[in-house]
């Protein structure tokens, strides 16, 4: 644990936080409430205080989409300089992980569905070594046939992305007219015996429709909704502007998430996303067992961490965890750039805006 990261002065709105026994917290009583628990397991040699190995991972396998959505988090669908791995080179990685042992794998993008048969050629080398999956899709080119080939391997859930609870919603959030092919993917998630999860962002042209979105969720099958307002990461930091909520609004979706929560207790899990402050704290607190890799190599510490440890293809993936990533959270940069994320808006004004300028390099001290 590092007693560097400021565990209490920073801003957070969503006081409906519950543990793992159902006990509701404030944001930052629910921090320092996790943070102590975590101490207590560590002490008690229930819990490592570092992992030899990396314990997941996130391949973000193609910039590609075919989506052009107005707040993606790592601007995917644009141009893009970098050169991206290809297959081989994936497949390679694939098999280096399932060596080192690692149990999950999030699989993303950019869009992966887009890699078609590389992307299941990709999945079955991990499968192998028996590791379960995350998948995030947006749905688009899920198909009867697709979903066959998925359904081979195992899913910890199957995330369908869904930014509105009617066609013209969704469709301003997503660039293009894609509604009836996200609802047609979750049913054919929910129908293949998946574990069903839809991500919602909640943007102001949405905010007024989230209990719609909520209770469509359900009727879809969903074992859970994730949703919460949108990051300030990538293309949102671009059009900001068009999807900005005040503080009342996000208080208010917060205590409207709450109170779906309790509604469909036992039927269907609402969640809302980690605010940043605090979902920082949490990694920069706990013992880290992951780590992220983007489609030209570079190996990130997090989705929304300005950060990168090295490149797959320069060094080997066991080396740059080795070296560097295993204990990543408390280094300095790392934990300076934690303390200074006092509110969800802070990731806008950051030198290293996440996703919008250059990651920043961290080497080993």
């Amino acid at each position: 644990m590092d007693n560097m990261i400021d565990l209490r002065n920073f801003e957070a709105l969503n006081n409906h936080l519950c543990d793992v026994n159902g006990v509701e917290y404030c944001a930052k009583d629910y921090f320092e409430n996790y943070e102590n628990g975590m101490k207590r397991q560590i002490k008690k040699k229930l819990f490592p205080d570092n992992y030899k190995y990396p314990t997941g991972v996130q391949l973000e396998l193609t910039y590609k989409c075919n989506h052009r959505c107005i707040h993606c988090y790592n601007q995917s669908g644009g141009a893009h300089e970098e050169k991206e791995l290809n297959i081989e080179q994936w497949k390679a990685i694939a098999e280096r992980l399932g060596e080192l042992g690692i149990f999950q794998c999030v699989i993303s993008g950019g869009e992966p569905t887009l890699l078609g048969d590389d992307l299941i050629e990709i999945m079955e080398i991990l499968h192998k070594h028996d590791v379960k999956f995350i998948f995030i899709t947006n749905g688009l080119l899920l198909n009867e046939e697709l979903i066959k080939k998925l359904s081979k391997f195992k899913y910890t859930w199957f995330q369908v992305s869904i930014d509105g609870s009617r066609p013209e919603l969704h469709n301003y959030v997503r660039g293009i007219e894609c509604w009836g092919q996200a609802i047609n993917a979750a049913n054919l998630v929910k129908r293949a015996g998946l574990p069903l999860v839809i991500s919602h962002a909640i943007v102001s042209k949405n905010y007024e429709y989230l209990e719609e979105m909520i209770d469509l969720s359900y009727l879809l099958g969903a074992k859970r909704i994730v949703t919460g307002p949108f990051t300030y990461t990538g293309r949102a930091l671009i059009n900001g502007e068009k999807l900005e909520l005040s503080k009342e609004q996000k208080i208010k979706a917060y205590e409207l998430i709450a109170k779906k929560a309790e509604e469909y207790k036992g039927q269907m899990q609402v969640v809302a996303s980690a605010e940043e402050p605090l979902g920082l704290r949490i990694k920069a607190t706990e013992v880290n067992g992951v780590m992220l890799i983007r489609p030209n190599g570079d190996v990130k510490i997090d989705c929304i961490a300005p950060f990168k440890i090295g490149n797959v293809l320069e060094e080997d993936i066991y080396s740059i965890w080795d070296n560097i990533g295993r204990n990543v959270w408390r280094h300095p940069k790392v934990v300076e750039y934690v303390n200074s994320i006092k509110s969800s808006e802070d990731l806008r004004t950051m030198e290293s805006r996440v996703n919008l300028d250059e990651d920043v390099l961290l080497e080993r001290v």
